[in-house]
């Protein structure tokens, strides 16, 4: 049997093999498991429930426990629920997560109505929409093509992560920031955009603003409200078909590119490759980093180094993750 989580987009199963897995709906694509945790010899397991005192356990044949969710202090109350997006999780009515597959046990935030603190400003020229975040004062701006829902989202996850940060990386270094985010401008509109008609090369090449639609630096980023809460990017999928491209791209994203070149602009102001990055990443921590925020907040869920880990854990007081629930896809 395959259970359904809210947003359609995962599904919970119990294999033959004794391996509980999460997965997305329609392409199966694997996001968690059994047999990522270590130590649990999944392939003992012949059931998986919901015990009496509210904790998740996996048994044997004979009815031994071969896994538990929690080690202590379940709630008899608690219900298995998987999130809308695609978290397994074990609920107490009155404690909140106690466990969950991400090991985010914050509430997701959803992010489809205005954050304190956000108000509206005057777009630079160029541009024709403008929201303030309060603290740090960050700018996020839009073309006409833009939706006021997709720079709401980019907000809260901006706000989510800035209140995160500890107090050694002030969000005061990110006073004047600017956000911009284009939707499915064609190569020559995005050439024309301020700013961003700056950066990469022209035309379809593998480096071009049409294949990449989006970067950072230290005083700005460009985002894509294609890559907000959707599964594929159309003018990609419509240059693969025109032949100037080499794929096209039906991956499913939520917030991770919002996330992605943030980070990589949180590495330019607080100068982690000085320093820690190099330490915490073995292959190349340009990219390394940036996925690993992106992991820290469920943009997608991965796992984590042991010092790439103590790096995030040093850097932001608590993990969260933001969800689609409520953005019109």
């Amino acid at each position: 049997m395959e259970f359904i989580s809210p947003s359609k987009r995962h599904f919970l199963t119990f294999q033959r093999s004794g391996n509980l897995v999460v997965a997305s709906a329609g392409k199966k694509a694997f996001l968690w498991g059994l047999n990522v945790l270590p130590a649990v010899d999944f392939r003992q397991i012949r059931s998986v429930r919901l015990s009496s005192d509210g904790n998740l356990v996996g048994l044997g044949e004979k009815g031994n426990i071969i896994w538990k969710a929690l080690n202590a202090n379940p709630d008899p109350a608690s219900r298995l629920e998987l999130s809308y997006g695609g978290a397994l999780q074990l609920v107490s009515p009155s404690r909140g997560i106690l466990w969950s597959s991400d090991g985010i046990l914050e509430q997701p935030i959803r992010v489809d109505s205005r954050p304190a603190g956000v108000s509206a400003c005057k777009p630079e020229a160029g541009w024709s929409k403008c929201v303030q975040l309060a603290s740090p004062t960050i700018k996020i701006m839009g073309t006409p093509k833009v939706s006021d829902q997709a720079i709401t989202a980019a907000a809260n996850v901006y706000a989510g992560m800035f209140a995160r940060l500890k107090p050694a990386f002030p969000g005061s270094s990110f006073n004047e920031f600017r956000v911009y985010m284009t939707n499915g401008e064609t190569e020559r509109q995005l050439a024309a955009l301020p700013v961003v008609g700056q950066m990469w090369t022209d035309g379809y090449g593998p480096r071009s603003r049409a294949a990449l639609r989006g970067g950072a630096s230290h005083d700005f980023l460009w985002i894509e409200e294609q890559m907000i809460c959707k599964e594929g990017i159309v003018t990609r999928n419509e240059d693969f078909a025109a032949g100037r491209a080499a794929t096209g791209d039906n991956a499913y994203r939520s917030f991770d590119q919002v996330i992605h070149e943030m980070a990589h602009s949180i590495d330019s102001r607080y100068k982690l490759m000085d320093t820690r990055l190099r330490r915490a990443y073995q292959g190349d921590p340009t990219e390394q980093f940036p996925q690993g925020v992106q992991a820290w907040f469920g943009a997608p869920v991965r796992e984590f180094g042991a010092q790439e880990r103590v790096l995030l854990q040093d850097l932001f007081t608590a993990r969260a993750t933001f969800s689609c629930e409520g953005v019109v896809r």
